[in-house]
Formats: C-alpha cells, structure tokens, sequence
C-alpha cells in the first residue's frame, strides 16, 4: 500500500512527512497499529487488527476532577481527545514517573508540555461548568478478539513511588479485588490508593488499615493515585491475567534531575541572560529553601521558560525531603548562575500557575526600588528567614513586634549594599527567639525594615 508524502515545493498539504504517525482503519473501522513515516520508498511490513470504534463517556463536574477515558482514542493529542468539553475547562494536568509532571492549559500552548494524553493514565482538570467528555476510540472489553488476543492491551506499567494510573475493568470493583493482581507486600512494604470523587472528597484505601479505609470501590471514569513499592506493570482483571511482574528497578533519576512527586507548582514566563532572551536549552534549576533540587526544566523557545515543574515535599515519605513545602521561596539558577526575579518566587500549593520573570546578568544586579518580602517558611516554627532587597545602600534594621504592638526582636543588619537578599546566606534570619533569648509563642507576629528612609510591615505566623 502506497502511503504519499506531502510535496515541499506546493502549499498545499498531500501527504505525510517523515517523522509523522501514521493511522489506519478498515471499513471505517479503527486500526490499532500505528506506524512512523521514515522515508521515501522505505518499506515497512505491519500487521493490522481493527475493531470498530466506540464512543466512551465521562461526567465531568466544575471545579478539579481526577478522570481517565477507558479507550484507545483514535488520536491521543489533547486536542482530539478534549474536544467535546473544548471551552469548558481550564487547564488539563498528567503525571508520568519517573518523568513527572506535565500540563495543558488553554490559551497557554506555547508553554503546556502535556501535549498527548493516555488511556492508561490518569488526569487532573479544572472545568468551567459540568459536561460530558467524549472520546471516540477502540474500546477495553472484557474477552478476546478472534484470534485468541485481548481487545485492548490493559497491561498498566508501574514505577516505584507514586502512579497517576487509568481504571480499565468493566466492572466497578473494590480496592482489593481491582488491584489484586498487585501483591500487597513487595520487600515488606505496602501500597496506597488514593481516589477523588469530583465533588472535592478524596477517598484512600490502604491494605494495612482494613477498618479505616473510606474508598469501598474503583470504576470507569476516573484516576487514581497508587503508591507502588516496586517497577513492574499489572493487568486489571478484566479477562486474562498474568499478574505483576516484578523487573529490575528503573534506573535512578540522573545527577542533577529533581525527583518528581504527586504535587508542584507551575512556574514560567520570561528568561534573559544578560538582557539577551535565553537560547533554546537553557537549563533552569529551582532550589528549595533546604537547597534541595526541587525541579529542572529546559528552555524549549527563546527567551522563555516553562512550565516549570518545581515539586513539592512527598508527606507519605517523612524520612525523606524531595522538595518544596508550602510557603517556601524558590531560588532558580540558569545554567549554573543565580537568577533574579521580579517577584519572590513562593511555592504556594498544589496545581497553582505562578508567573515570573527570571533575568541573569554577570555584573550585580541594582534593583530600581527598596522592597520587603514575606518571610519564608510562613507559618513556621522555630525559624524563619526574610529576604529583602534594596535599591542604594543603607544600615538595616528589623524589628519583630507582637500582635499587641510590643517590641520582640530587634535584628540589627548593619551596613548592607544595595543589592538583593533573597537566599539563606544572605536573607535577615529569626531564630523565633525574643531578645532575651527566649522562644516566643505561638501566634501573629509584625516585622517591618528600616532602610535609611525606605520602610516596610509585614506579618508572619509562628504555629507550634
């Protein structure tokens, strides 16, 4: 069969070009197989199945929705499979690991990287109002087709850590029996489940607290978090079987790459170096305030950056710090040089958009106007640092007063340079103690600067 590439030399489309996926379909019916155009006069040997295509429904409700789409969609760009709800949401949000995050928001492509969506996974989305998605695409059955061979492939591949996974099985089935291909212990560990019904409940199950669990059931239509102690991938039981298959771990996360969790923030927007915009492959890093790497992202158009993906700390791992934790500043640097932004990049919580300009200049930069920034971490407890900046140089003095007006702390910086303190080292630091030494209460604090005749107030939270 002759597939035609489209001629360069007309404007008009005929064909393919190299590099492009390929669809087939049968009578009108859908093709499983795809294939990859390579080159001309190539020629590719390819085995096709079809089924005819249905049509897989999924209410979505206003506000965040966590779904999935029990379908092969006959074309997985984000486009295809959203455009019956196209206008009526906000922004689409995936998680693949060990890649991480990955987002789509409307009116936003130039930065979105979720660029392709999977039956196999789950989604997050924020709707405008309630509707029905609708995806066309081959759908899972249970049974076989003619020739012995499942409908659809349900193997769902598993990593280590977190899984934002799709429910394929017909039937809406319990914790225990939906996942009971996946052994509840691996190497002494356990698994957690954790569901969201639409309406802002989240619902858990995890195998070790029977009598606690508040999820009695998975169906179609909507994505689950699952915490997997091992790599390996599962079939639900929907038919044929052959259970988990414990592999080799994944490989760790090169030097150098954050580790991705089931939260971030999304950061983005302009990126000079020098007053140049920043070239293709520029590589941002952003730091929490502990100097974990807490994201990395490549500039993928000059002079722009993001989404950024900057992670948050994972609660269910205590032991560990993977990244940010709600109110910390983020420090980015380009490659390898510290950048400064023209607002105090705070991680704020899970799914906020955060735009931001990030410049970087050899020569120090002196900012325009005197600012005072909120104290990161907020709330906190026993420390805190407030960052700051000043546009001339000055002897700096802050004062922490009690919610009553009464004089706590006085922070006496000395002669500092017109410049911008933002990190640890350079930051105003408060042990949370009063001038006598003592630990203060928990409770509404005041801090404000004295910069020559630049002054500022702010208020910060010690909870205990």
């Amino acid at each position: 069969m002759h597939v035609y590439q489209d001629d360069p030399s007309t404007e008009e489309d005929e064909g393919v070009d190299p590099g492009e996926t390929i669809y087939f379909y049968i009578n009108d019916a859908r093709a499983l197989e795809t294939a990859t155009y390579t080159a001309d006069k190539d020629q590719v040997e390819l085995n096709l199945t079809a089924f005819q295509v249905e049509e897989f429904e999924a209410p979505l409700k206003r506000g965040w929705n966590l779904f999935s789409f029990a379908t092969v969609p006959l074309d997985p760009s984000v486009e295809f499979v959203l455009q019956s709800i196209w206008g009526d949401f906000e922004v689409v949000r995936g998680y693949e690991n060990p890649q991480g995050a990955s987002t789509f928001v409307v009116g936003m492509e130039l930065f979105s990287d979720l660029t392709e969506m999977s039956e196999k996974r789950g989604y997050w989305i924020k709707m405008h109002n309630d509707n029905t998605l609708r995806v066309t695409g081959v759908p899972y059955k249970d049974g076989t087709a003619g020739d012995g061979e499942p409908i659809a492939d349900t193997e769902i591949d598993m990593y280590e850590n977190w899984n934002l996974i799709s429910y394929l099985a017909e039937d809406t089935l319990t914790p225990e029996a939906a996942l009971s291909p996946i052994p509840k212990e691996l190497d002494g560990t356990w698994m957690l489940v954790r569901g969201y019904d639409q309406g802002g409940q989240t619902y858990s199950f995890d195998p070790d607290l029977i009598r606690y669990n508040d999820m009695k059931e998975m169906k179609r239509g909507f994505g689950y978090w699952v915490w997997s102690p091992a790599t390996g991938n599962f079939d639900y039981p929907t038919g044929d079987t052959e259970g988990f298959e414990e592999t080799l771990a994944a490989p760790p996360l090169a030097d150098g790459n954050a580790v991705p969790t089931p939260t971030n923030v999304d950061f983005y927007g302009s990126l000079t170096i020098d007053g140049k915009p920043a070239p293709v492959g520029t590589v941002v890093q952003a730091f929490d305030p502990q100097g974990v790497l807490s994201g990395k992202f490549t500039v993928r158009h000059a002079g722009i950056f993001g989404f950024a993906h900057v992670y948050g700390d994972d609660e269910m791992t205590p032991y560990k710090d993977e990244g940010a934790q709600q109110g910390d500043a983020i420090t980015f640097y380009v490659n390898g040089e510290l950048a400064v932004a023209d607002r105090l990049p705070i991680w704020t919580r899970d799914g906020d958009r955060i735009e931001l300009n990030l410049e970087v200049r050899k020569q120090k930069v002196i900012p325009k106007v005197s600012v005072l920034y909120q104290n990161y971490p907020n709330p906190f407890n026993p420390e805190t640092w407030i960052p700051y900046q000043l546009s001339k140089g000055a002897d700096v003095t802050i004062r922490i007063y009690s919610s009553t007006g009464q004089l706590v702390r006085t922070l006496d910086l000395g002669k500092k340079e017109a410049g911008i303190y933002l990190n640890r080292e350079s930051a105003a630091y408060w042990d949370g103690k009063n001038d006598t030494g003592e630990h203060v209460s928990s409770g509404v604090y005041f801090y404000s600067i004295q910069a020559d005749k630049f002054s500022a107030t702010k208020k910060l939270v010690i909870l205990k």
